[in-house]
């Protein structure tokens, strides 16, 4: 029996296509700006998609306090 993908595994995936770097790369702790990929402007493209994938809203304060790969985790797992 299939089961569907986790939402981390969704998650990793929509950086990794994001960001188009590889998803064995992707650890809880790679932090925005860590990388070149990860600038300002893939942030923004990042964010619009994981709201677009996940269906949900993240309000301004929460983008604020988004530092790494754990705290896009803590919002999806907890919308």
């Amino acid at each position: 029996m299939n089961t569907a993908p986790s939402k981390k595994e969704q998650l990793y995936d929509i950086i990794s296509k994001t960001l188009d770097i590889s998803v064995d790369s992707i650890s809880d702790e790679l932090a925005a700006g860590s990388i070149p990929q990860w600038d300002s402007l893939q942030h923004v493209v990042l964010i619009s998609a994981i709201e677009s994938n996940f269906g949900i809203q993240i309000d301004v304060d929460a983008l604020i306090e988004i530092e790494d790969v754990s705290d896009l985790l803590d919002i999806v797992e907890n919308a």
